[in-house]
């Protein structure tokens, strides 16, 4: 079973998934919570996204309880993060660049 990791990604973090081959997966919940999107768009987007590549994994979380989680492939998450208007973004991560 897969553990939850936290990795640097460009000075914050990340909390991801590694895959059998080591791949990371990050996890989409955190990552929305992260910049105060609601989740469920954000899912539906990357879904629909031919460049984003998706899976819904099991891992256990730092609860130590399993959970299945969606998850984009960390080379997807740059081009993400650039669809994502500013608007929607949490007001006070704004105000920190």
């Amino acid at each position: 079973m897969q553990q939850v990791e936290t990795i640097d990604f460009y000075g914050d973090q990340l909390e991801v998934i590694r895959d059998e081959q080591g791949e990371g997966w990050t996890v989409v919940k955190r990552a929305c919570e992260n910049v105060g999107l609601d989740e469920e768009p954000q899912r539906k987007k990357l879904r629909a996204a031919k460049w984003a590549v998706t899976s819904v994994m099991e891992a256990t979380g730092p609860d130590g309880k399993t959970y299945k989680m969606f998850c984009l492939h960390v080379d997807s998450v740059p081009m993400w993060l650039a669809t994502i208007q500013a608007s929607r973004v949490a007001e006070q991560l704004l105000s920190e660049t």
